[in-house]
């Protein structure tokens, strides 16, 4: 499951080679709220109070928390709810879980008191205090002030770390920890969130929480974006591209419009392409979400850099490969941006990249042919250009035909085809509507 479709299914940051192929060839399916507006807001009150009690078996193992009967805590819940559980961010189930969850704690450190603030602020509040006492005692004896901590622990969670010298690099470019003292705040970090293997930094967890706290750090002035990008190795840059374009996209989606918009300003003006390595360029194209919204102006620019940087490279099949693929996730950004007449150009260079491509290695690229149709295909419908399009999907379904004629086992495919012929229709019902 993932919060929404893109082009990190088949590129991504860090994943193994077979689980790319599964993911480049998995149906994709959208998934309606778990509880939509349409039903009674009791339902989401009973989800409200069932995720207490269950998270209220863990809160006493949490040692900066005041020992309380968290459990009856809970089971009082629902007559003390602070939140309007009718508003449309609660269609989001970590936004109810997490309400859920902040509920509870506020009712057991300050009793009575209501909710005023965000829930990830809550929960970050507490985390705070963890902060404090974990970097004050040894082995670290770290005498800095919280809101530094708070600093370190966000350029963590934006940049992450493969090697200790990329920790120290990134770590620098926070003015108010002194020289001396930055590597013992690496370490205060890789202990606090241990890493997987092959890595130095862990994050804060859950993402969610992690994005939202980069994002203030941002959005505060705390951390200089435009610093902090200037020493990020590529992975480094690529990551923090893909934290901080969700950290604003999820603002939009609760509802914080202003937030989101600052935030993506931000973006927009001070992740300059030109300090991105090529791998950066490529791997944080492919980890930004569809649709941008309020970083789009970034995403489209991000996808253009790419593609300029696939121009320069066209020395086998593969790499012009890469840019007819590029090309289409161009016009498809270009096409979020309402920038219908580029986004015409470019799945039109697309296309006929593919044709060539396809005429040398259909077994290889027939599949990413009719995608690259299929982008075209809605910007020629968007334009009104009815009469181009119907020509278009008989050339997709021939490409589909060619594709049923190479698998040597159907079956394998199945839901790839289903999902193909499903697209292909919709188009089709769309076309017969004039839409």
């Amino acid at each position: 499951m993932a919060r929404s479709d893109g082009g990190w299914r088949v590129d991504p940051l860090d994943v193994l080679p077979p689980v790319r192929l599964l993911l480049a060839r998995a149906k994709v399916k959208d998934l309606s709220p778990l509880i939509p507006r349409s039903r009674p807001v009791a339902e989401r009150a009973e989800v409200f109070v069932s995720a207490a009690k269950d998270l209220a078996l863990l809160l006493p193992y949490i040692p900066s928390l005041p020992k309380r009967d968290w459990v009856s805590l809970a089971n009082g819940l629902q007559a003390r709810l602070a939140e309007d559980l009718s508003d449309p961010k609660f269609e989001n189930i970590l936004t109810l879980q997490l309400t859920s969850l902040t509920t509870l704690i506020q009712q057991g450190v300050e009793s009575g008191r209501a909710i005023s603030s965000l829930p990830e602020d809550i929960l970050l509040s507490h985390e705070g205090r963890f902060w404090e006492d974990s970097a004050k005692g040894p082995p670290f004896g770290l005498e800095i002030p919280t809101p530094v901590l708070s600093d370190a622990v966000a350029v963590a969670a934006m940049c992450g770390a493969t090697t200790e010298r990329e920790a120290i690099a990134v770590l620098r470019k926070i003015t108010a920890i002194p020289t001396a003292v930055v590597p013992r705040v690496g370490e205060w970090v890789a202990k606090l969130y241990p890493a997987e293997s092959g890595r130095y930094w862990g994050s804060l967890q859950p993402d969610r929480i992690a994005e939202h706290h980069c994002a203030q750090a941002i959005a505060r002035g705390r951390v200089s974006l435009r610093q902090v990008l200037k020493v990020a190795s590529p992975r480094q840059q690529a990551r923090l591209i893909a934290v901080l374009g969700r950290a604003a996209i999820a603002h939009q989606a609760a509802g914080r419009t202003e937030a989101g918009r600052e935030l993506g300003e931000i973006i927009n003006r001070d992740l300059e392409l030109r300090y991105l390595f090529p791998q950066a360029i490529r791997d944080g194209a492919a980890g930004l979400p569809h649709p941008a919204s309020v970083i789009g102006e970034f995403a489209t620019n991000l996808t253009s850099a790419l593609v300029d940087a696939n121009r320069r490279h066209l020395d086998d099949l593969n790499a012009h490969a890469d840019l007819a693929r590029s090309l289409s996730d161009l016009a498809i950004r270009q096409g979020e941006a309402q920038r219908i007449a580029e986004a015409l150009l470019s799945a039109k260079e697309s296309v006929e990249l593919y044709g060539w491509i396809v005429a040398l290695r259909p077994e290889a690229y027939v599949s990413d042919l009719t995608r690259s149709l299929r982008v075209l295909e809605s910007s020629l419908l968007t334009l009104g250009r009815r009469d181009e399009v119907i020509s278009l999907m008989i050339l997709e379904a021939e490409a589909m035909f060619r594709q049923l004629q190479m698998m040597e086992n159907i079956r394998e495919h199945e839901a790839r085809l289903a999902n193909s012929v499903h697209n292909l229709q919709a188009l089709y019902r769309r076309w017969r509507a004039g839409v």
